[in-house]
């Protein structure tokens, strides 16, 4: 350092190796609280997410452990606000997936009601074929047991039809 004064110039100076061992030593009173302190905030930050992510965990846990009959509404108890609005959600989509099953079911058995009257002609037009006593009877039964298959056919390609419709177009005539 130099200075000039009216008396003269006053100058001091150090050698680099000092400064250079002071430079160090102010660095290492910095640098070891900083590599001390990291793995505890490292464990601190990583505690702290899990924590705030076990609601989650949770939630996640509980889909994982149902069934694809398990329909029940998950627990919206004790939730974060911030997970409220997707547990909800899930909710009301395992409402409409239970309504949607019902209605398939419902239709199921509807079918099933439906095939049952044209296939107990269709084995009754066929008992008559078998126990036809002359060509022209057997002819008769014959005819009027491809038109019984030919109703049936039809009730089954409009079951068909209503099962490939979608939920939310309003259904067509069903004769």
């Amino acid at each position: 350092y130099g200075l000039q004064t009216a008396d003269g110039v006053i100058q001091v100076a150090q050698p680099i190796q000092v400064r250079q061992q002071l430079a160090s030593a102010a660095a290492l009173r910095v640098a070891v609280p900083i590599v001390v302190l990291l793995p505890l905030m490292l464990l601190s930050v990583a505690w702290i997410v899990r924590r705030s992510l076990s609601p989650l965990t949770g939630v996640t846990a509980d889909i994982q452990r149902r069934d694809a009959r398990s329909l029940e509404p998950l627990a919206t108890a004790d939730l974060p606000d911030e997970l409220e609005p997707l547990v909800e959600e899930l909710n009301r989509l395992l409402v409409r997936l239970q309504n949607a099953f019902a209605a398939q079911r419902a239709f199921i058995a509807d079918a099933a009601h439906e095939l049952r009257s044209p296939l107990t002609a269709l084995r009754l037009q066929l008992q008559l074929f078998d126990r036809a006593p002359d060509a022209t009877a057997r002819s008769e039964a014959r005819a009027a047991l491809g038109a019984a298959v030919e109703r049936a056919v039809h009730l089954v390609e409009q079951l068909l039809t209503l099962a490939r419709s979608d939920p939310q177009e309003p259904a067509a005539a069903f004769a």
